[in-house]
């Protein structure tokens, strides 16, 4: 995301998989997907569940591949990113603004500035 000096959003640029780690993105989209979005046909599905959720698959994975030190410290940014811009919620926000929904597109805004801010391994996986 570009800001421009007031902090005001200005820019996107979806670099895709141009990462020099294709395996670790692919973990890190495969992870977020199955833990936050796999099942969002229930609306009751909690941050909370999702962050148990990822948990066990990152163990569930590690258990047959650990991660080395330079996996895990670009993980956390890359379930970030892959979970602010995944594909559906871009999608969204698009509609929403064809739409004219300004509140509702400024609520998915800070849905995925939450997304790309959090922390989600803030505990050793």
């Amino acid at each position: 995301m570009l800001t421009d000096e007031k902090g005001r959003l200005c820019g996107v640029i979806d670099f895709h998989l141009a990462g020099t780690d294709v395996f670790v993105g692919h973990l890190a989209g495969e992870a977020s997907f199955l833990a936050y979005a796999a099942d969002k046909e229930n609306e009751e599905t909690s941050e909370a569940i999702g962050d148990r959720y990822l948990e066990a698959v990152i163990a569930g994975y590690e258990r047959s591949r650990p991660l080395n030190t330079q996996e895990r410290s670009l993980l956390n940014d890359l379930i970030g990113l892959r979970r602010a811009f995944a594909c559906y919620q871009v999608d969204e926000v698009l509609g929403e603004i064809k739409a004219g929904n300004t509140k509702q597109v400024n609520q998915e805004l800070k849905n995925m500035i939450f997304y790309f801010k959090k922390d989600y391994c803030r505990a050793p996986l």
